[in-house]
């Protein structure tokens, strides 16, 4: 566990640790909004799902992701 009090120095040392020792890094949620996807922005959206708006009335992304799409089919092919 890394606590607040920790310094950076010693954070560093537990993280290069921690990753010598995992089989595997698993990396998540976040990346994406860091590289500048705009979540919503209605422009980007229609960019990277042409047809949801017309099809689904959907607006942005961050909208689509709560959506609970008629099928689970529709919901795997957004």
């Amino acid at each position: 566990m890394i606590y607040s009090n920790t310094t950076l120095a010693e954070k560093t040392a537990i993280l290069k640790t921690t990753i010598a020792e995992v089989e595997a890094i698993i990396i998540g949620a976040g990346l994406s909004s860091a590289a500048g996807l705009a979540y919503d922005n209605a422009d980007t959206f229609n960019a990277l799902f042409p047809g949801y708006h017309d099809r689904y009335g959907l607006k942005t992304i961050s909208e689509a992701d709560f959506y609970h799409f008629p099928t689970p089919e529709e919901q795997y092919a957004y």
